[in-house]
């Protein structure tokens, strides 16, 4: 309330000085014989509009780089002025203001580490019960939490679960035993797996969608990414419809492409004995080069230090060497 009742002062008077001040040039201009008190209203008029001018100036850039501050989250820029003028007042105003956001974001950010590190770290159990009686048939763990608007998806034998870290699971519907996992690494919020034939779609929150072989658990198609979440998926008869978040949020479509090629990406988490083999090798061929090559080349430096020419060219015992200790 301070810096409003100064700002308005200051605004008032100076509005008011250059108002007075045309008022002034437009009485000398009509009166003759005054040029020179035309000159001196008009370098009042001047000044008055300058003045005026540097205030709305100087209170928008102070307003404008809290904005920027605020929208790139620069938290250490400060507004403080000791110049009067109700800047004074301004700046402590946005520096307390820029202070509070600052404590919130980072209050913000240490609760969303928190529970990152908890759906990183915390297992969750997938349940089937008996739908007769309710009582427990079997029990699964998965790597992460599930969201509470996904659900699953089946097929004739399995039952495919996604998790909101990425985990994509078969499990057999018998007794939950698990046929293969997929690690995608991005969340999965708003998306539940759908059966689409001999695949097993579903939307990522970097806006791709993905498709996974039901049978080896591979990825074999995926979008780009892009911005939004891609969320509820339906099958039409010739398209794959999803829902898009983000700015242009709404309905997306996915035809086939009669010219596009599958892919056979196994989940990072797989272990590929072969390349792991060739990869262990190849790193104790390294080791060993880096460790045996110079050992050799400092034994045929130094190795034989300990023996010395003769006259004769022969090679004899350097008798120093020989010495007891």
């Amino acid at each position: 309330m301070d810096f409003r009742r100064k700002f308005e002062f200051g605004l008032a008077w100076r509005t008011i000085l250059f108002v007075a001040a045309i008022l002034l040039v437009i009485a000398a201009a009509q009166t003759p014989g005054i040029r020179a008190g035309l000159v001196v209203a008009a370098l009042i008029a001047v000044g008055a509009l300058a003045s005026l001018w540097e205030f709305i100036r100087r209170t928008n850039f102070l307003v404008s780089r809290f904005v920027e501050s605020v929208r790139f989250e620069d938290y250490s820029q400060r507004f403080s002025d000791p110049s009067g003028g109700g800047f004074d007042v301004l700046g402590r105003t946005l520096d307390h203001a820029l202070a509070s956001l600052q404590a919130r974001h980072e209050a913000e950010t240490a609760e969303v580490r928190y529970l990152s590190a908890i759906v990183d770290d915390a297992p969750s159990a997938l349940l089937a019960l008996d739908a007769n009686g309710g009582s427990e048939r079997w029990a699964t763990l998965v790597l992460s939490l599930f969201s509470p608007v996904t659900s699953l998806a089946f097929d004739d034998e399995s039952v495919f679960a996604a998790d909101i870290a990425g985990g994509l699971y078969r499990l057999d519907a018998a007794d939950g035993k698990r046929r293969w996992s997929y690690q995608l690494n991005e969340v999965v919020l708003r998306s539940s797996p759908v059966v689409s034939g001999s695949s097993l779609l579903l939307g990522l929150s970097d806006g791709r969608l993905v498709a996974l072989d039901t049978a080896s658990g591979h990825l074999v198609w995926q979008s780009a990414p892009s911005p939004g979440l891609v969320g509820t998926i339906a099958l039409a008869s010739d398209a794959v419809l999803a829902v898009k978040g983000g700015r242009e949020a709404g309905l997306i479509a996915f035809e086939h492409d009669p010219d596009g090629e599958l892919v056979d990406i196994p989940s990072p988490t797989e272990l590929d004995a072969g390349t792991t083999v060739t990869r262990w090798t190849l790193a104790a061929l390294i080791v060993f080069a880096i460790a045996f090559v110079p050992g050799m080349w400092a034994n045929r430096r130094w190795g034989t230090a300990g023996w010395i020419q003769g006259d004769d060219d022969d090679l004899d015992r350097d008798p120093e060497r020989e010495e007891a200790p």
